[in-house]
């Protein structure tokens, strides 16, 4: 017998330093995976905005520059500006540079760079440091800006926000784990686990970039959700491990119980998280395929990792995993009442049920007001922190050379029809409300103040600019709105039924507004279809009911619309900027960060929500009432969801320091999510509406019985 304790106990320790020494391996391959990391792919390839672009790119690739050059001499310069541009023309991978006439600027001046196609970010960022440290040597000030050096600024404050939130959130962690475990040893196996999941999801990402396109973003979503859930799943093993040893089991013993036991339950989440993860599949273009791919890559890591190590890793501490200081007893989450006793909760009457429901219903709607008046937009450089190089020249780009900064509509002609076609096209679509002008190789086209269409025609140098060598033409649409705004949107929509029967195609920052948030607004009602069907019967098959379904969907919803409503308070009004370490709000938010929300935050909402319910169900299917059942379900659960849930809130919270906007909208709308979800509508307001419902709320028709019977899930906690 000892031999074979012996033995076991061996296999777990080789098993424990296997998985250890793979994750060091795939850390090892954390700074090539970082490399080929992408930033974009928000909207759909096949979209009429994404041709145009790329038709743009092919035939006039000087109007659709790759870097946007602000020079500014010095007052003691040792070189001209074309000295300057001649130096950044030499650089490696800069295919052509040409400067830019325009009215304003002052002493400033504009330079369009153009680089080598499929250039990933890092390229186009070393290029315009290159052309920032040619400027400094010449006593002139050389920016950078442009779409592609926005991203790769992203790139680069993703990665330090990874740093950061690392740096924040293990501590802090360490700190709570330490106080609900009461144990070093105890409070080391989630942090352990944490790093050996993330690390092993790294490996995933790192084999992923090598077959598809991913976002920048699913290594901070990889990091947070893997540490997030290791350190909450581990917490239930940890736990439950401990509570078999206190009564009496062996280590091995209470190893079992906690697999069959806590480890369904760490099955069943995940499999709800990454149900909820891969709805973002439906949606258009690789950045939020990737997130879904990334996200269950690294659940499933998740689950490999806590139920195959963390077990193994107890057995082989023994003891040392159990002993607890006299200080942290009061925050024990194994001080849970017995499945018998309900006398620790006191009974509340219907009268308050009701009043609770009300009073917290209310509250939380007129949280989610705001949602109602969210507006969304793109990437946009005012979602870089203040200081920012490529924001600083975009705001100087914009203040100094609105020409240029306002933004245009794109009218790209593969092939060129008649110069009288052209032309018609053109004042149709200069007598639009909003449009400042257009011009295209017949000339310019503007209306008067009388409404009236004025044409001038155009020289050598602009039909030059508009015509290709093979025939291809364009037409540049200034617009007198921001590209990003409502009335921006209607003038495009005008603009492509103006040019229709004329085989054109039209793009431009507009275009790709609209046709973003029209693909993802026609894949959305399939997302949360999948997402709300797939949970809800999840949760029959795991309570029998009908109605407790309908209940957790509503809920949920409820819960993620106060979510919502809070972050337009927050970053599409700017309130609260200081407190959450500054940010520029525009009156918009990135229209991909409600959705990603959505899925992720649901996914995690109904994890705690199906926790809850099974415990109930367990009591009400051992033959207690429908309230007393209530009643120890929430009491059994209270502790070690609560302590979950601030756990996994810290992880995600720690994302909301990044100096991006975009990954503090990520951030703070998680940690509002799970907060409001576990200490707000789990613990009062799903209990009070189980109340009012009564027996009513375990309803379930007679033709489910027999499917209920064969296909129910255990979900024992």
């Amino acid at each position: 017998m000892l031999m074979k304790t012996t033995t076991v106990r061996r296999g777990y320790l080789v098993t424990v330093a296997a998985a250890i020494m793979l994750a060091a391996v795939c850390l090892v391959l954390l700074p090539s995976t970082q490399t080929r990391l992408l930033t974009g792919g928000i909207t759909a390839d096949s979209a009429e905005s994404v041709r145009a672009e790329a038709q743009m790119t092919k035939y006039f690739p000087t109007a659709r520059p790759d870097i946007v050059l602000v020079l500014t001499p010095g007052s003691t310069p040792t070189a001209t500006l074309d000295d300057v541009l001649g130096e950044v023309r030499s650089l490696t991978g800069v295919t052509g540079v040409h400067s830019v006439p325009t009215a304003g600027g002052g002493d400033s001046s504009l330079a369009f760079v153009t680089v080598a196609p499929e250039q990933p970010a890092h390229v186009i960022t070393d290029i315009a440091e290159a052309a920032d440290d040619i400027g400094d040597r010449s006593g002139v000030q050389v920016t950078a800006t442009g779409d592609k050096v926005i991203d790769g600024s992203i790139d680069v404050l993703a990665e330090e926000s990874l740093v950061r939130a690392e740096l924040f959130a293990a501590p802090v962690v360490a700190l709570i784990l330490l106080v609900v475990f009461g144990s070093v040893w105890a409070a080391m196996i989630p942090l352990l686990a944490g790093a050996v999941a993330v690390a092993i999801a790294m490996l995933g990402l790192n084999l992923l970039t090598r077959v598809t396109d991913v976002s920048a973003f699913a290594l901070n979503l990889a990091t947070a959700i893997g540490f997030g859930l290791a350190i909450d799943y581990s917490l239930f093993l940890v736990a439950r491990w401990r509570e078999g040893r206190q009564r009496g089991l062996s280590p091995e013993d209470a190893r079992e119980l906690a697999v069959r036991t806590s480890g369904r339950t760490i099955i069943f989440s995940g499999m709800t998280v990454v149900i909820a993860m891969a709805a973002l599949l439906v949606f258009p273009g690789y950045f939020l395929k990737s997130l879904a791919y990334s996200g269950i890559l690294t659940v499933t890591a998740v689950m490999a990792v806590t139920i195959g190590i963390v077990p193994r890793l107890l057995v082989l501490l023994g003891d040392r995993a159990t002993r607890r200081y006299a200080w942290s007893r009061w925050a024990s989450i194994e001080r849970e009442p017995a499945s018998g006793s309900s006398s620790s909760v006191r009974p509340q009457s219907r009268v308050r049920s009701w009043a609770t429901v009300i009073v917290v219903t209310a509250v939380l709607l007129v949280v989610a007001a705001p949602f109602l008046g969210a507006h969304f937009i793109l990437r946009d450089y005012r979602e870089l922190p203040v200081g920012d190089p490529a924001r600083v020249a975009a705001e100087q780009v914009v203040a100094d050379f609105p020409e240029v900064g306002q933004g245009s509509v794109d009218v790209v002609f593969e092939k060129a029809p008649d110069d009288a076609s052209l032309a018609g096209a053109a004042e149709r679509i200069a007598s639009l409300d909003h449009v400042a002008g257009v011009a295209w190789s017949g000339g310019t086209a503007r209306r008067s103040g009388t409404g009236q269409v004025l044409t001038e025609p155009a020289g050598a140098p602009g039909r030059a600019t508009f015509v290709a060598a093979d025939g291809a033409t364009w037409m540049r649409v200034d617009l007198a709105v921001d590209p990003g705004s409502p009335e921006a949107a209607t003038v495009l929509r005008q603009v492509r039924t103006a040019v229709a029967g004329l085989g054109a195609l039209v793009g431009g920052q507009t275009a790709l507004v609209v046709d973003t948030t029209d693909g993802l607004g026609a894949a959305l009602p399939y997302a949360i279809t999948a997402i709300v069907v797939v949970t809800a019967v999840l949760l029959f098959l795991l309570t029998g009911s009908v109605v407790l379904p309908l209940i957790g969907v509503a809920l949920s919803v409820l819960s993620l619309g106060a979510t919502f409503g809070l972050l337009v308070h927050i970053f599409q009004d700017g309130n609260f900027a200081g407190v959450l370490g500054g940010f520029t709000a525009f009156g918009a938010i990135n229209v991909s960060a409600p959705i990603l929300l959505f899925c992720i935050a649901y996914g995690l909402s109904m994890d705690y929500q199906m926790f809850i319910l099974a415990r109930i169900a367990e009591e009400h299917a051992a033959g207690r009432s429908g309230d007393e059942a209530v009643r120890i379900g929430i009491a059994t659960t209270r502790r070690v969801i609560g302590a979950a849930a601030i756990l996994i809130s810290v992880v995600l919270a720690a994302m909301a320091t990044s100096g991006l906007t975009y990954l503090k909208i990520l951030g703070l709308g998680l940690t509002v999510a799970v907060l409001v979800d576990a200490f707000v509508v789990r613990l009062f307001l799903l209990p009070a509406v189980m109340r009012i419902c009564g027996d009513a709320v375990w309803y379930r028709p007679r033709l489910l019985d027999g499917v209920y019977r064969r296909m129910r899930l255990s979900h024992e906690s």
